[in-house]
C-alpha cells in the first residue's frame, strides 16, 4: 500500500498533506482510537475543516482512496 500512498502524495502535492502514523506505536494509540482505526492499514481521510470520512480499513485500490481525497476536497 505505501507505494500507492507515495504516488497520491506526489499527486496531490500542494492539496493534501498526508501523515503515515506507526500502527505499531504507543504514542500513536491515542490517534488510532479517535479515528476508529483498529486493524492495518487504515486510512483516515479528514475535510478541509477536520471532520473525517468514514475510516477505511484494510488494503484500499487506488481508485477508492482516490475516490475518498477528492470527496473530501470538494
Amino acid at each position: 500500500m505505501l507505494p500507492v500512498v507515495r504516488e497520491l502524495e506526489t499527486e496531490y502535492a500542494g492539496r493534501v498533506t498526508f501523515q503515515i502514523i506507526d500502527y505499531y506505536a504507543d504514542q500513536t494509540k491515542p490517534l488510532l482510537s479517535q479515528y476508529l482505526v483498529r486493524y492495518h492499514p487504515g486510512f483516515v481521510v479528514l475535510r478541509p475543516d477536520g471532520t473525517p470520512l468514514p475510516t477505511l480499513i484494510g488494503p484500499q485500490s487506488k481508485a477508492t482512496l482516490i475516490e475518498q481525497l477528492n470527496t473530501a476536497l470538494t
